[in-house]
């Protein structure tokens, strides 16, 4: 009886694992992972905060008050991240084309 089960335990997951609505899941799953993995790497480039080269630059920097380069700094992350991909992201929107269907290039 054991035998039995065994063999319709192992046919049953085989059967489980490789269907249409598995493959479909496993593309689903991989195409997240790799827009979120994009985003990700685009969002920490952006400002070259990802880099680790930014604050190099301005701890060299020669100021009158450290106060002045952080103030410096904190600009040019708004600026590249809120204000360029703000606009990207309305460029995006107004452009009709986001659910267009159209493959990306």
């Amino acid at each position: 009886m054991s035998a039995a089960l065994t063999g319709l335990s192992i046919s049953q997951t085989i059967d489980s694992a490789f269907g249409i609505q598995q493959a479909a899941g496993g593309v689903f799953g991989y195409s997240v992972q790799e827009a979120f993995r994009y985003g990700v790497a685009r969002g920490l480039f952006s400002n070259d905060a990802g880099a680790g080269t930014t604050p190099s630059m301005h701890a060299s920097a020669n100021v009158r008050h450290p106060v002045n380069q952080g103030l410096s700094g904190m600009l040019g992350v708004f600026v590249t991240t809120i204000i360029v991909c703000s606009c990207t992201a309305f460029c995006i929107l107004l452009s009709g084309q986001l659910g267009s269907g159209l493959p990306m290039l």
